[in-house]
């Protein structure tokens, strides 16, 4: 059986089937955004927060905010007056991690450049010391045990539509249906409780204009 669960994951990462060539129709990466010359930060935060990156004042309210491209070096972050700075690179994407109480947490996510796959990133806001991502479709997690506060990206091959579930020792907490994975961009699902009951919500990743 634990063999078998494997070989599922693995085959949903590499592809569930053949990927036809790509086509017009597939979605450029991040709506052609990409400057390999620029860094790219994002906030995601579980509230209705104030967020700057840099000069840009981002919308308040957004759980996720869109990457902002920006010159490599330190980069000032503010989550409603709690200032910081990150180190940035060039090329490379990071997420900050604005959680209760003014805690920050800088992220770098591993997002690859493919026009064959499509990042699947996931964030665990709960509170709950670990969080499973559960396809439904291959009845196996894609991402285990993600620690509170905490996020991860994996990449799957695409075009796919899948269903997910945010699972916590076991059983189904939250879950999300539908969800598009386009060839060279990618997707952001972040675990919440609200009230103390949990949301799983889908995003598609986006380069700010």
């Amino acid at each position: 059986m634990f063999k078998k669960t494997i070989f599922t994951v693995v085959a949903l990462i590499v592809g569930l089937h053949s990927i036809p060539p790509a086509t017009a129709n597939d979605a450029a990466l991040y709506d052609k955004g990409f400057d390999p010359n620029a860094a790219f930060i994002r906030i995601v935060s579980s509230g209705e927060s104030v967020l700057r990156i840099g000069s840009k004042r981002l919308q308040k309210g957004q759980n996720v905010s869109p990457y902002v491209a920006v010159d490599a070096g330190r980069i000032a972050v503010d989550i409603d007056g709690q200032a910081s700075e990150i180190e940035a690179a060039s090329g490379k994407f990071y997420t900050v991690v604005g959680l209760s109480k003014g805690h920050v947490i800088f992220l770098k996510d591993s997002i690859a450049i493919s026009p064959a796959k499509s990042n699947l990133s996931f964030y665990n806001l709960t509170g709950d010391k670990s969080v499973d991502l559960f396809v439904m479709q291959a009845k196996a997690n894609v991402i285990s045990n993600l620690p509170s506060g905490q996020g991860k990206t994996v990449q799957l091959r695409a075009p796919l539509t899948l269903d997910f579930a945010a699972n916590v020792d076991g059983q189904t907490e939250a879950a999300v249906s539908g969800v598009k994975l386009q060839r060279g961009g990618g997707t952001t699902l972040i675990a919440m409780r609200v009230n103390g009951a949990m949301t799983l919500k889908a995003i598609q990743n986006e380069i700010a204009k």
